[in-house]
Formats: structure tokens, C-alpha cells, sequence
């Protein structure tokens, strides 16, 4: 019979290598989370300046380890100076931004 000598600790390093890669993903996971945040926050106080009450979610998608926001929903009153500043300063498509009125209860 052929033995094959394998390290005690290789077990180890599986469960290190595994628990590495799920913070990593946990990481960009944060770091989409926080870049979407911070860009509804601005593109939102972007719509008060305006004089306008939006409230926008933005979607993020993630190029090369790093997300880029991609999409964003604005709840609110259809803008064409906002929707252009977000397409040009933001980079976010006009065909990547929904406008959805908010009904009044």
C-alpha cells in the first residue's frame, strides 16, 4: 500500500483559506452596501438643491474587486436637470434610472 503523507494542519489551512474568502466576499459586500449609500445620500441632496424631495436607491455592480454604481431608482418627481446631472457626474445611464412617483396617502 502507498501512504500519502499529508500535513496534519491541511484541514486547517482549508477552513483559514474558506473563512479568508468568505470576508473578502463579505467585504465588497460592505463596501457595495456603503457605496450605495453614500451615492443615494449625495445624488438626494443633489435633489434638494434643486428643490426637489427624492428619495433614491442605488444599485451597484462590482468591476474588477470594486462596485460602481450601475442603476438607481428615484422615488419622487421626474427631474430632467437631476436625471442629466446623474447621468453626467455619476455616470449612470438615463436608461439605468427609474423614476417612480410617490402617490400621497
Amino acid at each position: 500500500d502507498i501512504q500519502l503523507l499529508i500535513p496534519d494542519d491541511i484541514d486547517i489551512r482549508l477552513i483559514e483559506l474558506t473563512e479568508a474568502a468568505t470576508l473578502g466576499t463579505l467585504a465588497t459586500v460592505d463596501l457595495a452596501d456603503g457605496i450605495a449609500a453614500r451615492t443615494g445620500a449625495y445624488i438626494e441632496d443633489k435633489a434638494a438643491q434643486l428643490g426637489l424631495t427624492v428619495r433614491a436607491v442605488v444599485e451597484t455592480e462590482t468591476v474588477s474587486d470594486t462596485p460602481i454604481p450601475v442603476a438607481v431608482t428615484l422615488y419622487g418627481e421626474e427631474n430632467a436637470a437631476l436625471t442629466d446631472y446623474i447621468a453626467t457626474q455619476l455616470g449612470i445611464a438615463k436608461e439605468k434610472q427609474v423614476w417612480k412617483e410617490e402617490k400621497s396617502r
